[in-house]
């Protein structure tokens, strides 16, 4: 969220919480595949409009990401959790 929140094209690992995070506005990849993370990053870096995309989908994205949000979220499930 950092990075996209700091306009940086996002790569990450497609598994654990992360492709939740990130939903469409990173290209996500196999942990385990070094040659396909290689090719991803040359082809990112080749390619100025999927790194525009990517810039442009990860703002919107981190934008939905506030300590607000959190806060009102977390109380609202200590709420439910208290009523039983």
């Amino acid at each position: 969220l950092e990075a996209m929140a700091c306009a940086t094209p996002v790569l990450c690992s497609n598994t654990g919480a992360l492709l939740e995070t990130v939903g469409e506005a990173a290209v996500s990849l196999p942990p385990t595949d070094p040659a396909r993370w290689a090719s991803e990053i040359e082809r990112l870096l080749g390619d100025r409009s999927l790194r525009e995309a990517l810039v442009q989908a990860g703002l919107e994205r981190a934008s939905g990401f506030t300590w607000e949000r959190t806060a009102e979220r977390t109380a609202a499930l200590y709420d439910q959790v208290a009523a039983g």
